[in-house]
């Protein structure tokens, strides 16, 4: 009965995936706001404002702790989303439970790897030659180049991280090995993933650097808005890269 059981959910999940296979990036945009994802983006939203003003106001204890505490449900939120698209839904699931304390805590830890694999390779190559360019007056456009592109391939590093953690196992995050494999399996759609995210951390920094500088009070709330958008589209992205190329990434991420 068992095998029977698991032959049928498997059956499901091959034809929710080709029912999917037609979703393409553009429609990925409107993911946050799908379904009941508008009221998910509007309570994530509120409950951000008031995390913030205790972080920022309230006692430090207690700003830091719930502040912690929002973190863990977020990066268990981000992990669904990449199962759930993997699997081939495109709306926003539901919170996950909080008090599923031993979950939360991988999960947690799992996140701030992918989040190491975003931006290590930038921080590395500012150490390494942070001295020469950023720190000089006109840093050149060679330095501003080599910059970008760390910061790209820490968004392809996340990308395939956040997948295989999700889909596969967590310690999975730790194989940069397999992403960089896995990205090339990808071919053209990973290419352009990547570029999305890649542009999305560019804009969210712009909104942040110009719009704060501009119009302080406005430009906090664009960038808090901007901020969680991007909280529930780029796992969705890294989902949808790995419900189009299942196979071949289960042969790399689970030889």
């Amino acid at each position: 009965m068992a095998g029977a059981a698991a032959s049928v959910q498997q059956e499901e999940l091959h034809r929710r995936r080709a029912e999917g296979a037609k979703y393409r990036v553009r429609d990925a945009w409107f993911y946050p706001f799908r379904g009941m994802g508008l009221f998910m983006f509007l309570a994530a939203f509120v409950s951000l404002l008031f995390v913030e003003f205790l972080k920022n106001y309230g006692l430090a204890c207690v700003g830091i702790v719930v502040w912690v505490g929002w973190l863990t449900l977020v990066a268990g939120l981000q992990f669904r989303i990449v199962k759930t698209t993997a699997d081939g839904d495109d709306e926003l699931p539901d919170w996950p439970e909080y008090f599923s304390l031993g979950e939360r805590f991988v999960e947690f830890f799992t996140w701030v790897f992918v989040g190491l694999l975003q931006w290590l390779p930038l921080v590395l190559y500012l150490t390494l030659f942070g001295r020469a360019g950023l720190r000089t007056n006109e840093p050149s456009l060679v330095f501003w180049i080599g910059a970008a592109l760390c910061l790209w391939l820490g968004s392809v590093l996340a990308i395939m991280g956040f997948g295989a953690a999700a889909v596969h196992w967590k310690h999975q995050v730790l194989r940069s090995d397999r992403h960089l494999r896995g990205f090339l399996a990808t071919g053209g759609d990973g290419l352009l993933i990547a570029n999305v995210v890649f542009s999305m951390i560019a804009a969210v920094f712009l909104v942040q650097v110009f719009l704060v500088l501009a119009f302080p009070i406005l430009g906090v709330f664009a960038v808090l808005i901007v901020s969680l958008y991007w909280l529930f589209l780029e796992p969705h992205l890294a989902g949808l890269l790995f419900r189009r190329y299942a196979d071949q990434l289960e042969a790399i991420y689970e030889p």
